[in-house]
């Protein structure tokens, strides 16, 4: 079952007051609208914003089927003088239910479709068998076996699983199979949503890394059944069907990834599985920097000085936070250039000399000069430079670098964070060498 998006739904609506209300429900870009008449609408309490207390959850029901809904709010309201009107009411998140009315507020598994995932993982296409019944060709037998998933052994149980869907097209006859990898996490017990979208926004984060570009997440089910056994036979998982476009960065506004076009600087088995691990559980410690630096890509619009000031406010934090888990004590607040030096040190170290050698070239073929025909520039100087577009596009006692220099510098300090990703996970630096598109 699958929820049906198309046209006006009318139902009832549980939850909104103590009876049910007959309301109306129609799909759009940001989830659904809801629409309740009222003949007794309190025209005071209208003007005055009182009608903006809705529930955390509830639940719609129609000949449909039924739908849970939350992160609500009141859209728009009219009414008439003599108290005659209709409340509309806008829902960021629906699920697919049942007529039980069980609530999603907590959950024990999420999956997510993320731009570039697919090719990152390096899953291989299903092995499909194909018997012709008879001479003719009148029948066809298909087989389809699935590709077992990719154990992460990171928080949350997370992993990619791999699902095969038959598809239909009514009217065309068109018959194929989409076949999904999905970032999945599962918990043992019932968590809030909340808990486990936290993970999928950070491997949102990772791709939007690893490929340098806008990676879309699209959350396609949840689940809050606990698993039990029968028997000793372990029943599988039920999962509901979400609709909620805004999950994750919004991405209707910027050119998003594209896969025929768009190669990911390395893919899964260019990691260190441990490595990754690790960094996925320690993802509280990264995260505040990573996710400003990848939401830069999501700013449509910007100006060149205001992404140049957030990727330097990335540095600042990463910095600071290889710094913390050095041990190192933060008396007293560290300069700017001493926390993006940290970021370069720790990307260069490596115990073989010639590979250390290797990384430092890599980083001054990356951080050019700020003109078109800059040449390479030695680390230090780099960080000097980019501190002096950063303070001069902040402080207005300063002199503002030109905006060719400050979207140079936005965008090597960008590719410094994905590199230094890059080696934390235990990529090889020739790798990144070779993928690292440096136009």
């Amino acid at each position: 079952m699958s929820i049906r998006k198309e046209g006006v739904r009318v139902g009832y609506l549980y939850g909104f007051s103590d009876d049910p209300v007959v309301a109306a429900l129609e799909f759009n870009e940001k989830g659904c609208l809801v629409q309740i008449p009222s003949e007794r609408i309190d025209v005071e309490e209208a003007l005055s914003d009182g009608m903006s207390g809705i529930p955390d959850e509830m639940v719609f029901k129609d000949s449909y089927g039924a739908l849970w809904l939350a992160s609500s709010r009141i859209a728009r309201t009219r009414f008439d003088l003599r108290g005659e009107g209709q409340c509309n009411i806008q829902v960021d998140r629906i699920v697919e239910s049942d007529f039980s009315e069980s609530s999603f507020k907590v959950i024990v598994g999420m999956k997510t479709i993320i731009d570039g995932l697919y090719q990152w993982s390096g899953v291989e296409y299903p092995v499909v068998s194909i018997d012709y019944s008879d001479v003719g060709g009148q029948a066809v037998e298909i087989r389809v076996k699935n590709i077992p998933s990719i154990e992460l052994q990171g928080p949350m149980g997370s992993k990619l699983s791999t699902s095969i869907i038959p598809l239909l097209r009514r009217f065309t006859g068109w018959i194929g199979l989409d076949y999904r990898v999905h970032f999945q996490t599962s918990s043992a017990e019932l968590r809030p949503w909340d808990d486990h979208a936290r993970f999928h926004g950070m491997m949102q984060d990772m791709m939007c890394l690893v490929y340098g570009k806008p990676c879309a997440v699209k959350i396609v089910n949840v689940s809050n059944d606990i698993k039990s056994s029968v028997k000793g036979a372990e029943v599988e998982r039920r999962w509901a069907e979400v609709h909620e476009p805004e999950f994750g960065y919004v991405s209707r506004h910027v050119e998003r990834m594209n896969p025929a076009r768009d190669h990911p600087l390395f893919k899964y088995d260019d990691m260190d599985p441990k490595l990754f691990s690790d960094f996925m559980r320690a993802w509280d410690s990264w995260s505040k920097p990573l996710r400003i630096a990848t939401t830069t890509l999501f700013q449509a619009g910007a100006t060149v000085e205001a992404e140049l000031i957030q990727i330097a406010v990335a540095l600042e934090s990463l910095g600071f936070e290889i710094q913390r888990r050095r041990g190192v004590n933060h008396a007293k607040n560290p300069e700017f250039e001493a926390l993006v030096k940290e970021i370069v040190n720790d990307f260069i170290s490596k115990d073989d000399e010639v590979d250390r050698r290797f990384r430092s070239e890599l980083l001054c073929k990356i951080l050019q000069g700020a003109k078109p025909s800059g040449k390479g520039m030695k680390n230090s100087d780099w960080v000097k430079c980019f501190k002096d577009a950063y303070l001069g596009a902040k402080h207005a006692d300063r002199e503002l670098p030109d905006p060719y220099a400050s979207y140079v510098f936005a965008r090597q300090g960008f590719e410094l964070i994905r590199v230094w990703f890059g080696k934390k996970v235990g990529v090889d630096g020739r790798l990144l060498a070779k993928n690292l598109n440096l136009d």
